[in-house]
């Protein structure tokens, strides 16, 4: 009888702990949040930090290695997390000089010349707009997680 009170009590302060509301903004499983869904129970984080310009192929290998359920996000996500830039922070310096450019997961076309090079949707958030780069270019990684 003991352990059904010891593990009814368990589940209750798990699920109180996980029913706690969310705002965008708040830190939670090791990222910021920076989109809830119309429930806010679902959303997505962003990693606190960015790498450094890295190709293509290094910034999925980077998100990987974060650890399960961390990814490039989609061009859509990267869209989301501009709008909130500023309140997750972080983020190379947009002063129009420098240029901070972010990698999305998603494909937009192969080369137009005839070659393999496939052209990956990024985001500059010095000057807000989506731009095609081949996966050789170099853009900054800011891993995302659904939750």
């Amino acid at each position: 009888m003991k352990n059904i009170v010891v593990f009814l009590g368990m589940y209750f302060l798990i699920s109180s702990v996980q029913a706690q509301p969310k705002r965008i903004g708040d830190s939670y499983m090791g990222g910021i949040i920076f989109h809830l869904d119309e429930t806010q129970t679902h959303g997505l984080i962003a990693n606190k930090k960015d790498t450094v310009p890295v190709h293509w192929k290094m910034a999925m290998d980077l998100c990987e290695t974060k650890g399960p359920g961390w990814r490039l996000p989609t061009k859509d996500e990267l869209a989301l997390l501009y709008k909130q830039r500023n309140i997750v922070g972080g983020f190379c310096p947009s002063d129009g000089l420098n240029h901070c450019t972010y990698w999305s997961s998603t494909f937009t076309y192969k080369s137009p010349i005839g070659g393999n090079e496939l052209y990956y949707w990024s985001a500059d958030f010095s000057n807000p707009m989506l731009v095609a780069l081949d996966g050789d270019a170099k853009a900054r990684v800011r891993a995302v997680r659904s939750f």
